[in-house]
């Protein structure tokens, strides 16, 4: 079949060129023109997710570049051919906005002249076209077990009981039906992480990656302004909501790769935050780790320098005073230890901090 020359479907892979053409040929002439006029409104790289058909796909990418709106509208086209797709969100708020995007995709093909999208029903929780097809959309505390059909899982880095939310989902697509998992990352060491670099676990995926640069490049506008707000000014922030890095863990203190290893005897004059931060061990036996104390300060040019690094075998009585000294003596914001382990004592020597360190400067 031949496309129409149209900018929107130009430099397409020849994956979504064949969703195209399957869609030309298959769709009545009139419903074929109400979905051609439809996705000529989306970017180059929401019609790669859109029209990738495969069973199984992976969606890692930027916050603020439609990726719930595309995937509503993907929720939809299936729709109009009698398919179900039950979308799970993080939470009800998430569920509710994305049956709503569904809503509306399904009004904007009726008002283009197609008789497949017209909802027959539409409540809070489902939205059900003309031909059959259902679009549900349910918290991650639902977990669609009880639904048969695709299943798309909205930003699952996010989910809090992951593992349970994938064995419900993995099981309602095992008939022959598609799986989306799109999120932005939120660290390692979880099931999209996993899934996104592990070459065992993502064997026969299709694996989409969007940055915010790549959606630049495709035309979308984007408030760089808005986006640093969002990162609260934290270039490792950034890196996770807009550039789809797994380093910039929620709660690290830094990135390794930003930090200038290079020891310095005094701070140099455009210093604009620094911290230390204790590794403590909870005894000072030779079968025991290392309490690791390290003082690091970042410059207005976000370069990282490195001092007063120390490692030994402190008991938990010394530690606590050793990181008080290097917060007086560096005249430094805040100090950060580990408390996970070590129990009263370790509690008992953040308690001894604070009666030396303002309470709001200790984390």
């Amino acid at each position: 079949t031949t496309l129409p020359e149209t900018s929107a479907f130009q430099n397409l892979s020849p994956r979504a060129t064949d969703t195209l053409r399957l869609l030309a040929r298959v769709l009545p002439a009139t419903e074929w023109r109400a979905v051609e006029a439809w996705l000529t409104t989306f970017f180059r790289f929401q019609l790669e997710w859109l029209l990738d058909w495969s069973k199984f796909a992976v969606i890692l990418k930027s916050r603020q570049i439609g990726a719930t709106h595309t995937y509503a509208a993907a929720a939809v086209l299936w729709g109009m051919i009698g398919e179900t797709t039950t979308i799970v969100s993080k939470g009800q708020r998430e569920a509710d906005e994305l049956l709503e995007d569904a809503k509306k995709h399904a009004a904007v093909l009726r008002d283009l002249g197609s008789q497949w999208a017209i909802p027959v029903r539409s409540n809070t929780e489902e939205l059900i076209l003309k031909e059959g097809g259902r679009v549900v959309a349910l918290p991650m505390t639902s977990g669609g077990r009880s639904y048969s059909g695709n299943m798309l899982l909205d930003e699952f880095a996010y989910h809090v009981r992951p593992g349970v939310v994938w064995d419900g989902a993995s099981a309602v697509v095992m008939h022959g039906f598609r799986m989306r998992v799109m999120s932005t990352p939120n660290g390692r060491g979880n099931l999209f992480y996993d899934l996104c670099t592990n070459p065992i676990s993502n064997k026969g995926w299709s694996i989409h990656r969007v940055t915010i640069h790549d959606a630049k490049a495709d035309g979308m506008v984007v408030d760089e302004d808005a986006l640093w707000k969002m990162a609260m000014g934290s270039r490792a922030r950034y890196a996770q909501l807009f550039e789809c890095a797994f380093d910039a863990v929620e709660g690290a203190l830094w990135i390794q790769a930003q930090i200038d290893a290079t020891r310095v005897d005094a701070l140099p004059a455009n210093i604009v935050r620094g911290i230390v931060a204790i590794d403590p061990a909870v005894s000072k036996t030779d079968g025991s780790d290392e309490t690791g104390i390290v003082g690091v300060a970042m410059s207005s040019t976000a370069e990282f320098y490195v001092f007063a690094d120390s490692s030994g075998r402190y008991s938990p009585l010394v530690w606590g005073r050793a990181a008080i000294k290097v917060y007086d003596d560096w005249e430094l914001d805040r100090v950060i230890a580990e408390k996970n382990n070590g129990g009263d004592l370790v509690e008992q020597n953040l308690r001894t901090i604070r009666n030396d360190i303002p309470y709001e400067a200790v984390w």
